[in-house]
């Protein structure tokens, strides 16, 4: 093979190629350097993209959440002390409110206020009404008497994550009957 050909014979030659050489390398600096520039540029538009949708998303949870503390401290404020009396009529009262069904599917429960379990109601068949709350929760729920939301747990049977929206039931007098406020109306007695 003739590798004489292949080597610059003159100054002009020589410097064809010099130039191309540098022509070359000066194209793979600035294209690794826009390469790198872009790549910052694309991570800093898909990070802001990603902060608005979340913030989107956090936004439409947090509305979805207040509407349900609102509809449940709603009805919690209509309970009386003859719902909480039996389980029966505790039960009643919640499936007179078919509402429920589509705001809570996974039941409502109704709880006195020493803890324990007066009657539920299960919607569609979920079984997230079994253990809707951790005792620290429901503790806390009746020592504050604050609306809490409760932990995501992890429903084995539908394997989805469910949690418990709670709110106290506010405190009513038992209204007695009529002669009894005759006799503690009355006077010297």
């Amino acid at each position: 093979m003739n590798l004489q050909r292949f080597q610059p014979q003159s100054l002009v030659a020589r410097l064809t190629l010099l130039t191309l050489v540098i022509v070359v390398m000066i194209f793979l600096l600035l294209s690794n350097y826009m390469k790198s520039l872009m790549r910052e540029e694309l991570l800093r538009f898909t990070g802001e993209q990603q902060r608005s949708a979340l913030a989107v998303l956090v936004s439409q949870i947090s509305h979805s959440l207040q509407e349900r503390l609102v509809t449940l401290t709603t009805v919690a404020g209509r309970i009386t002390p003859r719902d909480m009396a039996s389980p029966m009529a505790g039960q009643a009262f919640l499936l007179e409110r078919p509402f429920l069904a589509k705001v809570f599917n996974g039941g409502v429960v109704l709880w006195s206020r020493t803890g324990q379990r007066v009657t539920d109601a299960q919607f569609e068949g979920m079984s997230a009404v079994n253990q809707p709350l951790d005792p620290q929760e429901l503790a806390r729920l009746l020592s504050d008497g604050q609306p809490l939301v409760g932990r995501v747990h992890r429903d084995a049977q539908l394997k989805i994550g469910v949690f418990a929206i709670a709110v106290p039931v506010p405190c009513r007098p038992v209204p007695r009957p009529c002669s009894d406020r005759k006799r503690l109306a009355a006077p010297g007695r």
